[in-house]
This record gives C-alpha cells, sequence and structure tokens, in this order.
C-alpha cells in the first residue's frame, strides 16, 4: 500500500519509492542480523515482542495521519523506522512462541507450516486492505474529493485498520504470555 501511495499520490518513481523504503528495509535486516537474537536470549521473547508490535502500530498510526502533501523527513520516515523495529523484533520472538511446543520430530513441518501460515496471512490482510482502501478511495471520490485527496483517505483508512490490527495483536500478546517472558531468557 505504501508504494501506491508513494507513486500515485505523491508522485515518486519507481526508484524513488524503492529508495523510500530503504530505511525500513535496513532497520529489519540490521535487528535481523543477531541483534533481535540476542534480546530474546536476555530478556525472553514476550520482553522482545510486545514493544516491537507496539512501535510498528505507533508507525502505521503514524501513516494513517499522512495526506497528499506528505514530507518524507518528517512524515514518513519515522513511521517507516519505528515498523522497521517492530518487524525486525516482532518476527523471531513470534516464531519460536509458534514452535515452542513443536516437537523436534516434527520441527520441520511445524516451521513449514508457521511460515505458510504467516504468508497466507499477510497476503489475505493485504488483499483486503487493498480492497478497503480503493472502496473508500472510489467514495470519496464520488463525493467530489480530488482523485489525491480521495486515494490518500484510502490508504489512511486501510494503514488505520492495519495499525488497529497489530495494536490488537498486542494486546493479545500481553494477555496471552501473562505472567510469563514467553519462552527464552530469563523470566525475572
Amino acid at each position: 500500500l505504501g508504494a501506491l501511495y508513494f507513486e500515485n499520490v505523491l508522485g515518486y518513481s519507481p526508484v524513488r519509492t524503492g529508495l523510500a523504503f530503504l530505511p525500513m528495509s535496513l532497520s529489519m535486516g540490521v535487528l535481523s542480523a543477531g541483534i533481535t537474537a540476542r534480546l530474546v536470549t536476555r530478556f525472553g521473547n514476550k520482553t522482545v515482542l510486545v514493544p516491537g508490535m507496539a512501535a510498528a502500530t505507533v508507525g502505521l498510526l503514524l501513516l494513517a495521519r499522512v495526506g497528499p502533501h506528505a514530507h518524507y523527513a518528517s512524515d514518513i520516515f519515522p513511521a517507516f523506522l519505528l515498523i522497521g523495529f517492530g518487524a525486525g523484533t516482532a518476527f523471531m520472538p513470534l516464531l519460536q512462541i509458534a514452535m515452542a511446543d513443536v516437537p523436534m520430530p516434527d520441527a520441520g513441518l511445524g516451521s513449514g507450516i508457521v511460515n505458510v501460515s504467516m504468508q497466507m496471512a499477510s497476503a489475505i490482510g493485504l488483499a483486503v486492505l487493498g480492497t478497503l482502501a480503493t472502496e473508500h478511495s472510489t467514495a470519496l471520490e464520488a463525493a467530489g474529493h480530488s482523485v489525491p485527496d480521495a486515494l490518500t483517505g484510502g490508504f489512511q483508512l486501510a494503514f488505520l485498520i492495519a495499525a488497529i490490527c497489530v495494536g490488537a495483536g498486542t494486546v493479545t500478546a500481553l494477555i496471552a504470555l501473562q505472567g510469563s517472558s514467553g519462552s527464552g531468557g530469563d523470566e525475572t
């Protein structure tokens, strides 16, 4: 959705759009290069997962506020850093929690199911959010809004719904993992 916003609302070229995603990709990559693993080992899954998901929620809420004339450095860059930090710190604990009770002989099958489930949920989520954004944009345009304003309204709705979903996941993690730090790390 971000790529469509950059190209169709802000008028970015495909190359500039790709570069705009670099802070998010780099922060996820840096965290995935062992930093998150060390944090999970030291503090536990829950202690790493919850702040990561909260950061992603805040990043999505920031994106839900960007307008048709957003400035990259002040409006989008901070959101992308938060989303990248959130994803970079949340994916590993989520996978470890999902795999915690899978017997070793079934680890390959369990990992495959978890990864396919995450990919399917991502694809379905993107399709639903894209559809909602399109429907809302179409309704706004029919109500007389300019195309950039209508598109922005659709993207804002999609990012808001995404933030609500990740926020709900954060609350679910807090409740489901209550009384523990998740597997891994010290329980203190």
